[in-house]
């Protein structure tokens, strides 16, 4: 406990001018007393207290203010909560220090009271407890009781007991009054010792539903009050009804004036500001939402996220709760009249709730929340157990059952960081209120949760424990009796060291509720299908595999038939016709299995095998277009089993497949591992399944290898499977990600870091090596590369042999090949390094960064190879030339300076702690963005970091300098773009509005403009950081940007199945002028063509592994083919399209007369 008043001698936060500016000054405040007088081991107080109990620092009044009373709230590092409870009064300053001289004189006619501060902290929401302990405190301060201040604390610190959640309430007699605490059970909703009804008073039901949605969206909120209680009221309010979320950022309910600074912070908060009498709270900040609690106002909000349906049905309950007459005004008999009834029809009302409207507030945002995620706990899987559980949520399984117009808003909800607090929290699998309410809502029907609304005693029946009476001698004798001020505390009551007091509570063993289901039990519930259903699917699936004029019956229903002489044609309808999308992913478990059982060498006929591949690309084509991705995993089992042979060499199913968009998605291959690290899971003992039950009785260390071996053999299968049907490209990004995610062993990291480098390699030039294990093979479609699969191991051996024999570590001679095609000419500079990922010219030298390491160099006037310069041990990601001064950065955490004439490395810069994504130069000075969320700043004359540029708090994806040398841009995960100024090593900047990771972004002297994943592009002013403009168009993210600073025009590409690239005018407000179609992947560059190389309009390369040049006026491309893999980098120079691509080569493309 410890008492706080001014110290005037410790300094004002302004000078005195004049004699009336004493009364007006504002002053620090110090620690004068505390109990205890040591910190507790898990408890230490925190500093600065003081600044918390006087938000407005402390001012001198001429006569006693009344006491008032709030609560504050201080967030310590690790994320634990201290509810401070401060009682203010006034005291003469008499009895105080003497005031310092410039003061003394003004005030020497006036009586000063100061203002002292009784604080109480801990970590309980005890309120109403704490405001009584505290008045009483003061009130036994100023009275003759029987009991003194140094019994009363010494009471209330150790002899009362903190009761255990639900079931017991302690009454404790104090000197003049009771206390009464209780703490609800944890099936209840969470302790609220204050009225959340208060927040509806100052703003309409509509106003809080906008701010329930913008704190669930994790933005930056600011609450303005004169009232001190009603920010943390307001604060702990939008909170509480997160549940079963809870806030996992900033939280300053009242903050000090004097750090009004952090107001700038770069991450999401929630703080409030006291409103002084006569004076407003001036906040410049668009990106801070204001909450004016005293006018009732919102400033700067967004529209709210919230589904339409559910928002509706939200309001329309608030309504109801807050304002209980308002619907009913309307009526000519009230829904109690037994009239209404007869003339409406309806049965008998249902009696009004009798819980407090703060329950049924609460119930009714709990209500929001239960519907929507009704099945979370089917898609908590465990990548891990052992040692530590890793949680994972299951995304694309979660997504298979919502509505898609609620997308949107689960795609903000589950990338917050209180979602993943939520998902680790609940793999506890404890009791809990949430699972509580969802076991009430679909097994009893409960749509009301209405056993939260029922009164208290009705629910829970308490026990009392009343605390004895204070004895009459206390272990610490008083100073005094009664006292005209507060007393100065007896030393020693600050040094008692004994135990506080404890209830006795029953221990049980722990064990999961049983309103948590098993994951085992949920499945089995889960396959039950209509046997009806599964025996008419069957009969298809053998038809398949008959004679096409074999008999076929197959009946959803009885009255429903079907000719039993069926075409190819008339047989791929029946899967939509009578089987119907509902039931896709049935038919494609019951092809598995009949895989499985019956057709174990795979070969089938012709008509088969054409009738396999329509009825799974119409399989495919709508689990592309519902992201469902059950059954393409399930497609995995069979599509490298079933074959047919066309002229004498085997075709299999995969080698047709191949095309469909969705083994492309990243987010299919990550539910594909995930579904195989449960399957695998599932052949294991109960205790490695996906519950914690037993969880710490297992034997750690054979647990901890089993486990190690699952995962490993789940990457393994899905890297697999990419290579089979020509995706590895994107094995690599997708195991790095897991196998970190996983904590896999070393030895097991080690050889898929083998794996992975084989696999770059073969791409790069070593197929001519193993073609006798790898033929091509042409079908009536295209050629296809694949893999058998008795193949698959050989395959490896051969890569490992490969390696071995050192293929691993050097490139096919370097050669040039020009050809003439309709339209244009292409130069292929082959040989180089490896897969290219980054290219860049000045002048005539080329230099193309590899996925290897090496840089390759070109003379692109005599088209000759000049060097590889090897130094980097991983990915280049990206490289900046000037002159013949190389800079390159990596993947391997460097950034490295070459000599192209001397063809050296100069520098090698370290120090991330991460991949290194971008770079820039400027003269001698270089800027690097990494994985590790920072960007940094180095000095190449002395060789060092000057500066360490920190705000970010995601992977920093690109880094320029500004059009000043002193600015520097940088865009990053984080979904925001920063603008630092390296004169003050600091963000000036910041842009946010963006959902998801912002990719590219380009700018001039007035304008940013950023792409980001959540596929819109936002214009911004450069001085302001004000939002202009929102470009809405594109259905995939967008990963490129190109700017004509002349046109006013800007160029954008889109990744993911989208594939588009689209013009706009600036000029205008933002229209799209074209939307260019053709590539049918995601686009990895977009440039504008120079118009005195007579090439006019835009250039965009793909991952389709076609480059096409774009007529702006006519929306006419040309084809640019010769790529046999994806085409990663783009850049124009004077005389070329330049291209760098994963086959290994870049290219020169010049275009001939009649290609515009």
């Amino acid at each position: 406990m410890g008492k706080l008043e001014a110290a005037a001698a410790r300094g004002s936060s302004r000078r005195a001018k004049g004699p009336k500016d004493c009364w007006e000054a504002r002053f620090k405040g110090t620690l004068l007393e505390r109990v205890p007088e040591q910190d507790y081991l898990d408890a230490a107080l925190p500093p600065h207290t003081w600044m918390f109990c006087f938000p407005n620092g402390i001012k001198l009044e001429k006569r006693a203010q009344h006491p008032n009373f709030f609560i504050f709230v201080l967030t310590n590092v690790d994320g634990s909560r201290f509810y401070g409870a401060a009682l203010t009064f006034y005291q003469p300053c008499a009895v105080h220090p003497p005031l310092p001289p410039q003061l003394a004189e003004t005030t020497s006619k006036d009586r000063v009271f100061m203002p002292t501060c009784l604080c109480l902290l801990s970590h309980y929401q005890f309120f109403t407890a704490f405001k009584e302990i505290l008045c009483e405190l003061l009130r036994v301060s100023q009275s003759t009781t029987h009991i003194t201040v140094e019994k009363l604390i010494e009471r209330v610190l150790f002899d009362i007991p903190l009761p255990p959640p639900g079931g017991i309430c302690v009454n404790a007699p104090l000197a003049t009054r009771t206390l009464v605490i209780k703490r609800p059970s944890r099936s209840n909703f969470s302790l609220a010792d204050f009225s959340v009804r208060a927040l509806f008073d100052c703003l309409s039901v509509d106003s809080v539903i906008n701010l329930f949605s913008y704190v669930l969206e994790e933005k930056k909120i600011l609450f303005i009050s004169k009232h001190r209680s009603l920010l943390t009221i307001a604060a702990e309010t939008v909170t509480t009804l997160l549940c079963p979320f809870q806030w996992a950022h900033i939280y300053i309910p009242i903050i000090n004036s004097a750090l009004k600074e952090y107001l700038e912070a770069p991450t999401p908060y929630i703080m409030g500001m006291v409103r002084e009498q006569d004076v407003d709270v001036v906040v410049d900040l668009q990106d801070v939402i204001l909450v004016d609690l005293d006018s009732g106002q919102i400033s700067n909000g967004s529209r709210c996220c919230l589904p339409p349906k559910e928002k509706a049905e939200l309001l329309q309950r608030l309504t109801y709760i807050v304002h209980p007459n308002i619907p009913d005004m309307d009526m000519g008999f009230l829904a109690d009249d037994p009239l209404h009834c007869i003339h409406c029809q309806l049965a008998e009302p249902e009696p009004k709730s009798t819980a407090s409207v703060d329950v049924q507030i609460r119930t009714a945002f709990l209500l929001f929340f239960v519907p929507l995620l009704v099945n979370y706990r089917s898609c908590i899987q465990f990548l891990r157990k052992y040692p530590k559980p890793i949680p994972i949520f299951n995304r694309p399984r979660f997504f298979q059952n919502l509505e898609r117009a609620n997308w949107p808003f689960f795609e903000m909800l589950l990338e917050t960081q209180a979602f993943s607090q939520f998902v680790e929290r609940c793999n506890l699998q404890t009791e809990n209120l949430f699972d509580l309410a969802i076991y009430h809502y679909t097994r009893n029907n409960d749509t009301k949760l209405s056993f939260l609304t029922c009164t208290t005693e009705e629910s829970e029946p308490l026990k009392v424990f009343t605390v004895p009476p204070a004895a009459t001698a206390s272990a610490v004798p008083p100073t005094s009796v009664a006292h005209d001020t507060f007393p100065e505390l007896n030393p020693e009551l600050k040094r008692i060291a004994r135990p506080c007091a404890m209830l006795p509570v029953a221990t049980h063993p722990a064990h999961i509720p049983p309103y948590i289901k098993d994951d085992a039990d949920a499945a089995q519930e889960a396959d039950k299908e209509d046997a009806k259903l599964i025996n008419s699917i069957d009969a298809y699936v053998a038809s398949m595999f008959a004679p096409t004029t074999a008999a076929l019956s197959v009946s959803l229903n009885e009255e429903d038939s079907v000719d039993p002489y069926l075409s190819v044609g008339a047989r791929q309808r029946v899967l939509g016709d009578v089987i119907g999308r509902e039931h896709y992913l049935l038919f494609v478990r019951r092809l598995a299995a009949y895989a499985h059982e019956k057709c174990y060498d795979g070969k089938i006929s012709d008509a088969t095998f054409d009738l396999l591949y329509m009825n799974l690309q119409t399989v495919l084509a709508n689990s592309t277009q519902e992201q469902d991705f059950r059954a393409p995993t399930e497609m995995l089992k069979f599509v490298k089993i079933f074959n047919h042979k066309v002229s004498g060499v085997p075709e299999y199913l995969a080698s047709r497949l191949m095309i469909a968009d969705v083994w492309k998605n990243t987010k299919f291959w990550d539910f594909a591992f995930y579904e195989e690290v449960q399957r695998r899971r599932g052949e294991l003992p109960r205790h490695f399944r996906n519950t914690l039950d037993n969880w710490d009785t297992i034997p750690q260390d054979k647990a901890v290898e089993t486990e190690s071996e699952i995962l490993f053999k789940a990457i393994c299968e899905c890297v697999s499977n990419m290579v089979f049907l020509g995706v590895e490209i994107l094995a690599r990004n997708f195991t790095s990600r897991l196998t970190t995610l996983t904590a896999l062993p070393e030895e097991h990291m080690a050889t898929l870091r083998t794996l992975l480098q084989n696999l770059a390699n073969t791409n790069a030039g070593y197929a001519t090596q193993i073609e006798n294990v790898r033929p091509k093979v042409t079908t009536k479609c295209e050629s296809f590369d694949y893999v058998t699969p008795d193949k698959s191991r050989q395959v490896r051996e051969q890569m490992h042999k490969l390696a071995s024999l050192g293929f691993g570590s050097c490139a096919a001679a370097p050669f040039v090949r020009t050809r003439n095609r309709d339209h244009y000419r292409v130069t292929s500079l082959e040989g180089t390094t490896g897969p290219i990922d980054c290219i860049t010219n000045s002048g005539p030298l080329l230099v193309c960064g590899g996925c290897t390491g090496p840089l390759s160099l070109w003379d692109l006037a005599q088209k000759t190879h000049l060097t590889n310069l090897c130094g980097h041990t991983d990915k280049v990601s990206h490289v900046c030339c000037v002159g013949t001064e190389i800079t390159s950065s990596s993947w391997d955490k460097t950034v490295r300076v070459w000599d192209a004439d001397a063809a050296s490395c100069k520098i090698t810069l370290q120090g991330h702690a991460n991949s290194v994504h971008s770079c820039d130069v400027s003269e001698n000075v270089i800027v690097s963005a990494s994985e590790d969320t920072t960007v940094k700043v180095w000095d190449t004359r002395k060789n060092t970091c000057t500066s360490d540029l920190k705000g970010h708090t995601g992977a920093v994806w690109c880094v320029q300098f500004g059009t000043r040398p002193h600015l520097v841009l940088s865009c990053s995960a984080d979904k925001s773009l920063k603008v630092w100024d390296l004169r003050k090593n600091a963000a000036v900047l910041t842009l946010a509005e963006h959902r998801e990771g912002v990719k590219a972004f380009c700018f001039d002297a007035a304008k940013i403009i950023t792409g980001s994943h959540d596929c819109t592009i936002k214009v911004w002013d450069a001085k302001s950081g004000k939002c202009k403009k929102t470009l809405t168009g594109h259905t995939g993210g967008v990963t490129c940007l190109a700017y004509d600073p002349q046109r006013n025009s800007l160029a954008s590409g889109s990744g993911d199945a989208d594939g588009s690239v689209r013009l706009w005018d600036l000029n205008s407000s933002g229209r799209c002028t074209f939307v260019l179609r053709g590539h049918s992947m995601g686009v990895s560059a977009v440039s504008f063509l120079d118009d005195t190389a007579g090439m006019c309009g835009v250039v965009s390369c793909s991952l389709d592994k076609t480059v096409r040049s774009w007529n702006t006026t006519s929306c006419s491309n040309i084809t640019l083919t010769g790529h046999t893999d994806f085409v990663s980098s783009l850049t124009v120079s004077k005389d070329y399209i330049i291209t760098g691509s994963w086959d290994g080569s870049a290219k020169l493309w010049q275009l001939t007369d009649g290609a515009t």
